[in-house]
């Protein structure tokens, strides 16, 4: 899963979370709580001369107040607050001191934190960084977990070179996620990097090519309930320069762009990291649901033991669901499911503890829940991944790619109008099956999806909807990397099939076809008089009673009494 949020709050989220122990994943004995420090990502970090780990004081200047490493501003320094001499940051500042104060001598750094939160989100500010958050199947967190607990023992009895073994897999997982991490940055940067120049409101700007992200990553091992979740923060900066070399200004990201590409971006990242873990010699076996792929030996049940959070958000989530249906007498699409299903998670969870405990305390936490849930036992979990069998990896041949391009038009076609290439990614990466380990992820599903989308492919007769056809040569207006003129929106282009459109002509051809009225405007008014019905209701059933098309459609908000006009009709 790839999550996206504007943010406009403080670094302070993902820098806190730093411990003492920057070799936490790598050793089941390394390190007090904490995680390990971030690192910088990206051509825009390179530009800037930042690398290696990310220093807190270095990323908050920079993120928060606009200053580079070598103290010169980019693009504007922050603005003073309502033309006061404080800026937003010292007057947010001064709030949550003052409020920290009243409320008592023992206020908790966590609180601290909610206070500032809170007081920033009633002030207008600019967005800060995006935050891009890819998330392990769960079977990659627990095994993580599994592998640390087995070493651990494995040392505790003085075998040191299989403990070393086991370490060894359970950095490698890690690797897997660094490597997911790493494909989001490049991928930001290969399709989604614009930035907006001129004046837009006057409908005269363009959107440039930007030079590349500066991204600070952040990986991380829990959950907000303490359960293991490997996943990793990449906090892009919302400053870019153009790649033209114009001028030297940093500029806003255009956000758009990320939003529209995210479910590419996490269908790629999502294969890459399949493709390290068969790398390194885990088995792969594709989830029941279709929902990509697991790492084969954990069992269902243990997943399901360390996923409080779903356990806790899931019913609420059908409640939310069964209110949805009777409201609208249908079930949710899958888009209003997702927001049904963000509204519940937000409404329910908890703050996140940026002190976890050190690693020995935790694996004894984990193994005591599996005990306790009846699960497999943590530390048994490397023998029942090396004894599972995983998914047979034949060769990505013109049949299967075929077969997957047919499955996933037909799938995004259902579930939407029109479309764009992201979502169709997105719906290959879940009918592709699990790829061999030497091929080239992210270069294959970027070939596959060039294939889906030529329209070539017996059963997928896809359309270009938008944007369409110049009427005249604008090229000397400037065009970007990808040959589309600088005056157009990147990532605009939206599809639909043949199919789909020869539906909608139908639909609206029998729409305007006439017949005759199932009553005469005397008798639908005889027969309303009868009825309990208000005004409104009352000039919507005479509306359809006396039509003379052959299709009518009653539209009203939830609650103005629909099923009971109908009932009366």
């Amino acid at each position: 899963m790839l999550s996206l949020y504007p943010s406009r709050y403080d670094v302070d989220y993902l820098t806190s979370a730093v411990g003492s122990g920057s070799e936490y994943y790598l050793s089941a004995t390394g390190g007090g709580g904490g995680e390990p420090p971030g690192y910088w990502a990206g051509q825009g970090a390179k530009d800037l001369g930042l690398s290696g780990d990310v220093d807190p004081d270095t990323m908050k200047a920079l993120y928060e107040q606009n200053t580079a490493p070598d103290g010169s501003v980019l693009g504007r320094a922050a603005r003073k607050f309502n033309g006061m001499r404080e800026s937003l940051d010292e007057r947010v500042e001064a709030r949550v001191a003052a409020e920290a104060a009243a409320e008592g001598p023992y206020v908790t750094p966590e609180r601290i934190s909610q206070l500032r939160n809170m007081i920033r989100s009633r002030q207008r500010s600019s967005v800060r960084f995006y935050d891009f958050t890819w998330s392990a199947p769960k079977s990659m967190s627990v095994a993580h977990a599994g592998y640390l607990a087995a070493a651990k023992q494995a040392r505790e009895t003085g075998d040191g070179d299989r403990a070393a073994w086991l370490e060894a897999h359970a950095g490698a997982i890690i690797g897997a996620v660094r490597d997911a991490a790493r494909t989001v940055v490049q991928e930001i940067e290969r399709t989604a990097c614009y930035t907006r120049t001129g004046h837009h409101g006057s409908g005269e700007g363009d959107w440039r090519d930007g030079r590349g992200i500066t991204a600070a990553v952040f990986v991380q091992h829990t959950s907000r309930e303490g359960d293991p979740q490997l996943h990793a923060h990449i906090a892009v900066l919302n400053k870019v320069q153009r790649a033209d070399g114009t001028d030297v200004t940093h500029r806003a990201l255009d956000g758009a762009p990320l939003f529209r590409q995210r479910l590419a971006i996490a269908a790629i990242a999502d294969r890459v990291a399949q493709q390290r873990l068969m790398r390194d010699g885990f088995p792969l076996v594709q989830r029941a649901d279709g929902c990509g792929a697991e790492i084969a030996g954990v069992a269902p049940e243990t997943m399901k033991a360390f996923s409080s959070r779903r356990t806790q958000v899931t019913p609420e989530v059908a409640r939310l669901v069964s209110e949805y249906t009777r409201q609208h007498g249908r079930a949710p699409s899958r888009r209003t499911l997702w927001s049904l299903r963000q509204w519940a998670t937000l409404q329910s969870r908890r703050g996140k503890d940026h002190a976890p405990p050190p690693v020995d305390t935790e694996l004894a936490a984990w193994a005591a829940h599996a005990t306790r849930t009846e699960v497999q036992a943590l530390a048994e979990l490397p023998g029942a991944i090396g004894a599972a069998i995983g998914a047979a990896h034949g060769a990505l041949s013109t049949a299967v790619r075929h077969r997957a391009i047919r499955v996933a038009v037909a799938e995004v076609q259902r579930q939407n109008a029109t479309w764009t290439a992201a979502q169709l990614m997105w719906e290959l990466h879940l009918a592709l099956p699990v790829f061999a380990p030497d091929v080239d992820a992210d270069q294959a599903m970027v070939d596959v999806l060039r294939e889906a989308l030529s329209g070539t492919i017996t059963g997928t007769d896809l359309v270009l909807l938008a944007p369409g056809a110049e009427i005249t040569d604008t090229s000397v207006l400037g065009v970007r990397e990808n040959g589309e003129a600088t005056h157009q929106r990147p990532c605009q282009a939206r599809y639909a099939t043949t199919g789909q459109l020869d539906t909608e002509e139908y639909l609206l051809t029998a729409a305007r076809r006439t017949v005759r009225p199932a009553m005469s405007d005397d008798d639908a008014r005889y027969a309303i008089a009868g009825t309990d019905l208000g005004d409104d209701q009352r000039a919507a059933v005479l509306g359809l009673l006396t039509s003379d098309r052959a299709i009518s459609v009653l539209v009203g908000a939830a609650g103005m009494g629909k099923t009971h006009a109908m009932a009366a009709f």
